[in-house]
Protein backbone atom coordinates (compact mmCIF):
# COMPACT_ATOMS: atom_id res chain seq x y z
CA UNK A 1 0.00 0.00 0.00
CA UNK A 2 2.79 2.35 0.97
CA UNK A 3 4.65 1.54 -2.10
CA UNK A 4 1.37 2.31 -4.61
CA UNK A 5 1.36 5.72 -2.25
CA UNK A 6 5.09 6.94 -3.14
CA UNK A 7 4.48 5.76 -6.47
CA UNK A 8 1.57 7.57 -7.13
CA UNK A 9 3.43 11.18 -6.24
CA UNK A 10 6.49 9.94 -8.03
CA UNK A 11 4.36 9.91 -11.15
CA UNK A 12 2.58 13.27 -10.15
CA UNK A 13 6.30 14.84 -10.22
CA UNK A 14 6.32 14.91 -13.74
CA UNK A 15 10.02 14.71 -14.04
CA UNK A 16 12.33 14.77 -17.54
CA UNK A 17 13.36 11.48 -19.32
CA UNK A 18 16.91 12.59 -17.84
CA UNK A 19 15.98 13.14 -14.35
CA UNK A 20 13.86 9.76 -14.75
CA UNK A 21 17.32 8.44 -15.90
CA UNK A 22 19.28 9.82 -12.95
CA UNK A 23 16.68 8.20 -10.68
CA UNK A 24 16.90 4.96 -12.03
CA UNK A 25 20.98 5.39 -11.98
CA UNK A 26 20.81 5.94 -8.29
CA UNK A 27 18.46 3.00 -7.76
CA UNK A 28 20.77 0.50 -9.82
CA UNK A 29 23.64 1.99 -7.73
CA UNK A 30 21.42 1.32 -4.43
CA UNK A 31 20.74 -2.38 -5.73
CA UNK A 32 24.28 -3.42 -6.60
CA UNK A 33 25.76 -2.13 -3.23
CA UNK A 34 23.10 -3.72 -1.02
CA UNK A 35 24.36 -7.21 -3.39
CA UNK A 36 27.17 -6.17 -2.49
CA UNK A 37 26.59 -6.24 1.14
CA UNK A 38 24.98 -9.32 1.20
CA UNK A 39 27.72 -11.23 -0.40
CA UNK A 40 30.15 -10.11 2.01
CA UNK A 41 27.74 -10.31 4.80
CA UNK A 42 27.10 -13.88 4.43
CA UNK A 43 31.11 -14.55 3.38
CA UNK A 44 31.67 -13.79 7.54
CA UNK A 45 28.75 -15.77 8.19
CA UNK A 46 30.83 -18.46 6.58
CA UNK A 47 34.36 -17.78 7.62
CA UNK A 48 32.51 -17.51 11.31
CA UNK A 49 30.92 -21.05 11.18
CA UNK A 50 33.85 -22.74 9.38
CA UNK A 51 35.67 -21.04 12.48
CA UNK A 52 33.74 -22.47 14.63
CA UNK A 53 33.85 -26.33 13.16
CA UNK A 54 37.98 -26.26 13.11
CA UNK A 55 37.42 -25.37 17.15
CA UNK A 56 35.33 -27.84 17.90
CA UNK A 57 36.96 -30.19 16.17
CA UNK A 58 40.42 -29.85 18.31
CA UNK A 59 38.34 -30.07 21.39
Amino acid sequence: MLENELNAKYEKLDLSDEQQNVIMQWIDAIHAQEAAYTVVAFRMGLQCCFSLLMQLADL
